[in-house]
């Protein structure tokens, strides 16, 4: 404790000392307790016990007594000891001042440290990742050298394998040269040999063809059939048909074309007209789709194609034309370019140039080399742009398939003992053998024929195809054909082929990414002002040529689409025969189309659905009536020849086990199955020599897809209509169908069929327009088997008659020969009568017979009997028929046989004389008006003469 007193002279010293020796606290605390004690008498004793004060003591002054030395004495210890506690806590603060920095020094090369080794682990960092990217440098470099070298390596090895397959071919060719052999397709795609020779070349010929492709095909079909011309074709590969040839794949059992895909479209009635003689065809609009930014996209432009690219709205036509307009336009109102120079131009002008560049641009120099700004504007101009819905690549009138295929359309086109045709002969090798009366057709590339000319050759593209197979895979591609502009990728397209002709059926699928390429097969001329100008050089020869036409795709320098091909042929043919198109006019085809579709707004279904087709048929299935199968009546037997016949015309165009009878449900027992096969075996192999036909027995055996012909009495199955069967009533045998018959057949969802003009036109006037299809303009005709129907020229078939005339029947005794016999006997007539029962009589005698008679009852039946078919075959070699109607006979039955209704008479006793003294006199006239009748049945049977959905 420290005592202070208020003496005078003291308390300031004492203040001194004590605020010295305490420090900064003592500072401010004691000036405080000095004044308290300065201003009181009472004395204040101030202690270090945290400022506590205790109670008040007497006062010093008058009890306390200190000698001053004492005092003194002590205040000097006390400032002695604060000074020395002072200085220690000077001492004190000043190591801790030195502790502090110490520390603070520490930290700081503890820091500096630390920045240290951070920098050296983050040197260390970027010196291992450039030694890793140097390591993947080097092993890219490496990894590029290793494919550079294996690339060197598999040209090398390719450019060796060209060599040796060009040695081969060379050697192949020159045999060929030596010993030409006649080769013949298979069915297989292949091609088979008869180790001919060169004989061929002994002959001389009308007309040679040189190639067998589209253009020089129906070149040689024209002169073959319309004028009796003997034709020459050669052709340097190994199949007929050009680039349209197709053939089985035989890993997957689908039909593709070797040289891409063709799609025939046409607008061209005469071209449709034409075609329909040599095959059937099956609908198939074709559509396409682009792979464009990852989306599959329709290809042509049209509404959905901008929609999906550009994530727009647009809805209508208009619509779409407003924004065309604004894509092709450099201002709102200014087109781009209003006569496009060449392709870059044609396609901005159409599309504008954000599609230009998405789709046209990279797809036309994958396909053609070349800028599009260096090609033609007719390049980028046969792309469609569309302001609609429409979504077809091709808007033609007409899209179908030949339903077997190419290749059999065109051993359609060249079956004619007049045409003969040589694979894999060069004509340039054999050209100065070759013998060839009248003119030459050449159908290859025009400076291939002019080379002697030396002249710069003319620019093709060509295609190198890539095949791919899944198997066990329904399809590889949304589509048949997807484009890939893309320029990453080095295709331009790839092609399924599994999508057409309804193939989908089949387990596995083919593919081919197709390469387009410089060098090659000839596909495409290259349109540009050099190429063009090098043609007319060509042309000006070509011209100039007496005796060789040149025809086709290669030999005009053009893109000719294959109906444009087929017309330049026909138009061609006319041309260099005087002929005009009406004098062999074809006629008109009957296959159906589907009902137009109203592109301005989105498809509510899948394109193509409710587009029948003959491949859409799974069985014909032929339901006759049960009277056939168990009479013994021979005149009821005689019924079912109609149905054989039926039958055989169905088995001309579907494959063989697809045709099918149908047994009687009512009829189980053996003895009736039996005795059932062996009529149809007898009358199948006797009359149209076919061995069998497979039978079924339950309709319930009958699914979607199938056709079922019934008579027409039996009552329309509703059951197989709901199961979308095709139910097929065939109205045969009666001249004025029920009324209620046909209308119960309507109600049940059955269609019509008819053999006879009368009936058709009948049931049509029942029904009416909005009924079922009534196939009116579809008449079965009797059917003749394609060795009796024999062309000939109408001038050559006129110059052989002698007055002949002749009495078809194949009855064990004839009644109307011995009344013809009497007649020829009158000195009016100068005829000879005769009698043939068999074809081979018919052949011989019917190419000098002036006439042909024969008895007619129902006609519906005699049609497809014995008798009418051999005076059918006379009519077609220009006999003048005349038929001789049964007393129970109605005139009105034989309307749809097309010939004067003059010439069908009722009593032959009676009418024999004037009527052979017209047609003997005046035959030249009489002749003419057959011709409908010698082109209707003259002509081989296909689908545009029976109910279509067959």
């Amino acid at each position: 404790m420290v005592n202070i007193s208020r003496r005078p002279g003291e308390t300031k010293d004492h203040l001194i000392a004590i605020c010295f020796s305490k420090g900064l606290l003592w500072i401010i605390l004691v000036p405080v307790a000095c004044a308290i004690v300065y201003w009181t008498h009472d004395p204040v004793i101030v202690g270090g016990g945290a400022g506590q004060a205790t109670a008040p003591k007497p006062n010093l002054r008058t009890t306390t007594t200190t000698t001053p030395q004492a005092v003194d004495h002590t205040v000097n210890d006390v400032a002695a000891q604060k000074q020395e506690e002072a200085r220690q806590q000077e001492e004190k603060d000043k190591l801790e001042l030195e502790a502090l920095a110490r520390a603070d020094a520490a930290a700081e090369e503890a820091k500096k440290k630390a920045d240290e080794e951070a920098a050296a682990a983050k040197a260390a960092e970027e010196e291992a990742e450039e030694r890793k990217k140097a390591e993947e440098e080097a092993a890219k470099k490496k990894a590029e050298e290793e494919e550079a070298a294996a690339k060197k390596k598999a040209e090398e090895e390719e450019a060796a394998a060209k060599k040796k397959a060009e040695e081969e071919e060379a050697a192949a060719k020159q045999t060929a040269e030596q010993e030409t052999t006649d080769t013949k397709p298979k069915d297989d795609g292949s091609t088979e040999t008869s180790g001919g020779d060169d004989s061929y070349l002994d002959e001389t010929y009308d007309i040679c063809c040189v190639g067998a492709g589209l253009s020089g095909s129906i070149i040689a079909e024209r002169y073959a059939n319309l004028l009796g011309k003997k034709i020459l074709i050669v052709e340097k590969r190994d199949h007929i048909a050009g680039n349209c040839y197709d053939y089985v794949d035989n890993e997957t059992d689908i039909l593709v074309n070797k040289y891409g895909a063709h799609l025939f479209h046409t607008n061209y009635e005469r071209v449709w007209n034409y075609i329909q003689l040599f095959s059937n065809w099956t609908w198939y609009e074709h559509r396409v789709l682009g792979l464009i930014n990852g989306k599959h996209v329709p290809v042509p432009v049209g509404i959905d194609t901008v929609n999906n690219l550009f994530g727009l709205n647009i809805s209508t036509p208009e619509e779409m034309r407003y924004w065309l307009k604004k894509e092709t336009s450099v201002s709102a109102l200014e087109p781009a370019f209003s006569v496009p120079r060449n392709s870059e131009e044609m396609a901005m002008s159409r599309v504008g140039k954000r599609l230009y560049e998405l789709i046209f641009h990279p797809y036309t120099i994958k396909q053609w080399a070349k800028e599009p700004s260096n090609l033609g504007p007719e390049v980028t101009a046969r792309i469609p742009v569309r302001d609609n819905y429409d979504d077809r690549y091709f808007a033609d009138k007409y899209q179908a398939l030949p339903s077997r295929g190419y290749t059999k359309l065109f051993e359609k086109f060249l079956d004619h003992e007049n045409i003969t045709y040589k694979l894999n002969v060069d004509y340039f090798n054999i050209k100065d053998k070759m013998k060839c009366k009248d003119r030459i057709y050449f159908t290859g590339p025009i400076d291939d024929f002019y080379a002697q000319q030396k002249w710069e050759k003319l620019e093709y593209r060509s295609l190198d195809f890539e095949r791919g197979v899944r198997m066990n895979t329904k399809f590889f591609q949304p589509l048949s054909v997807v484009n890939h502009p893309a320029a990453e990728d080095n295709y331009t397209r790839i092609v399924e082929y599994k999508h057409y002709l309804n193939q989908s059926h089949k387990p596995h699928t083919v593919f081919f990414y197709e390469h387009s390429k410089d060098g090659g097969d000839p596909y495409y001329p290259v349109p540009n002002k050099k190429n063009k100008e090098l043609f007319e050089k060509y042309k000006k020869l070509a011209d100039e040529s007496k005796n060789v036409s040149f025809v086709g795709r290669l030999a005009n320098y053009k893109y000719f689409n294959m109906d444009q091909s087929i017309l330049n042929a026909l138009e061609l043919f006319d041309k260099d025969t005087g002929l005009k198109e009406e004098d062999h006019k074809v006629p008109i085809a009957t296959y159906p189309l589907p009902d137009p579709h109203d592109f301005t707004k989105p498809y509510e279904t899948t394109p193509g659905d409710g587009f029948p087709t003959l491949q859409d048929v799974g069985r014909v299935v032929m339901a006759p009536d049960e009277d056939w199968v168990t009479s013994d009546d021979e005149k009821i037997r005689a019924t079912g020849d109609p149905w054989v016949q039926l039958a055989k015309a169905f088995r001309t165009f579907l494959p063989e086990d697809s045709v099918h009878f149908m047994l009687p449900q009512a009829q189980t027992d053996a003895a009736a199955t039996e005795r059932k096969l062996v009529t149809l075996h007898s009358s199948f192999k006797e009359e149209y020599k076919v061995e069998s036909i497979p039978v079924v027995s339950k309709e319930d055996n009958l699914a979607r897809g199938d056709v079922l012909v019934l008579p027409e009495d039996a009552p329309c199955p509703t059951a197989l209509v709901e199961k979308n069967v095709t139910v097929v009533h065939w109205l045969l045998h009666q001249n004025k169908t029920n009324n209620s018959t046909l209308l119960e057949a309507q109600k049940g969802g059955c269609k019509i069929a008819s053999a006879n003009f009368a009936i058709a036109a009948h049931a049509n006037s029942v029904l009416g327009k909005d009924g079922p299809i009534i196939y009116a303009e579809s008449i079965l005709r009797p059917y003749l088997p394609p060795t009796l129907v024999k062309k000939q020229d109408d001038a050559a078939m006129q110059e052989k008659k002698d007055n002949n005339v002749v009495v078809a029947d194949t009855s064990d005794e004839s009644e109307l020969l011995p009344t013809l016999e009497e007649e020829c006997k009158a000195e009016s007539l100068g005829c000879t009568a005769s009698r043939v029962t068999t074809a081979e009589e018919a052949r011989g005698v019917g190419q000098s017979a002036t006439a042909v008679v024969v008895k007619g009852c129902e006609p519906e039946v005699m049609v497809a009997a014995p008798s009418f078919r051999l005076a059918l075959e006379m009519t077609l070699q220009g006999s003048i028929l005349v038929v001789v109607l049964c007393e129970e006979a109605d005139g009105e039955d034989w309307r749809d046989l097309p010939i004067p209704q003059r010439n069908i008479i009722k009593n032959f006793k009676e009418s024999a004389k004037p009527v052979l003294e017209r047609i003997i006199s005046n035959y030249t006239e009489e002749f003419k008006e057959y011709a409908e009748f010698r082109e209707l049945y003259g002509m081989e049977l296909n689908e545009t003469t029976l109910a279509w959905e067959a």
